[in-house]
């Protein structure tokens, strides 16, 4: 069989591994619909780096923003809004005008200590051969790179808004900030419907829905005498949803954190 490329395709597929045409499923089209919108949204909540995985972006929010929709998010190094966002991991904001090259900025003087004062450039008081920014030296500038980012930049939390889609800044800026967004990004519906654990996740919910509800409103025979054993439909969904859920959840990456 070709590569899952559209709903439909899908539903077909669910079908088949159901045993129709052979088998009349009593389902209808819509509820598998359903199940696999549901099914998806589960994969993309507990699969990390197959269903969510980590991106970024730089963003520029303007001064008095406190929520951002999503339509309104521009990524600046994709060209393109923001989309699919699960949840935000990280901002780091753009040094501004601490930067290092404002004269007479922290971070300038101290990169102009290590690397101008101590001669290491071509020219230099020491003609280039003393040991500014060494290996030694940087490891150290860059410890101390850190803790001026922390005692004189400015630091803003983004608080991911699913249910109204957008983004909300904390504090409020007072002035236009840059700075890259590191988020989890959703996966593309198309991407995962040829993925083994999403089918037969599907596959099993489709076969309780199938031989629990649908099937259980018949009596266990009926009135020519044929006997529906839908309690096994049901058991045989129960298990595969089972142990899809835990394929899913014992081969996911484990989710990122950070402590700051």
């Amino acid at each position: 069989m070709a590569r899952i490329q559209t709903l439909a395709q899908f539903r077909d597929y669910v079908k088949k591994m159901c045993g129709m045409p052979v088998i009349n499923m009593e389902v209808t089209d819509d509820q598998i619909d359903q199940i696999i919108e549901d099914s998806v949204d589960y994969f993309c909540r507990y699969m990390y780096d197959e269903g969510t995985y980590m991106d970024y972006a730089i963003v520029t929010f303007s001064a008095g923003q406190t929520e951002v929709p999503m339509t309104s998010a521009y990524d600046e190094r994709t060209g393109q809004y923001l989309s699919n966002v699960q949840d935000i991991y990280d901002f780091n904001v753009s040094m501004g005008y601490d930067g290092i090259n404002t004269m007479f900025s922290p971070t300038h003087v101290l990169l102009h200590d290590q690397y101008v004062n101590k001669g290491n450039y071509p020219g230099g008081p020491s003609g280039g051969i003393d040991t500014g920014l060494s290996l030694t030296n940087y490891q150290i500038s860059m410890m101390y790179l850190d803790e001026i980012s922390n005692a004189f930049g400015k630091m803003y939390t983004l608080n991911w808004l699913p249910a109204r889609e957008s983004i909300q800044i904390v504090p409020t800026p007072n002035q236009n900030i840059t700075g890259v967004i590191s988020f989890y990004r959703r996966e593309t519906t198309e991407y995962l419907y040829n993925h083994i654990h999403l089918k037969k996740l599907v596959v099993g919910r489709v076969k309780k829905l199938w031989g629990g509800l649908n099937l259980g409103k018949y009596n266990a025979t009926l009135p020519d005498g044929i006997t529906i054993n839908y309690d096994n439909i049901y058991n045989q969904g129960k298990e595969e949803e089972q142990e899809a859920i835990e394929s899913i959840r014992s081969e996911s990456s484990p989710i990122d954190f950070f402590i700051a």
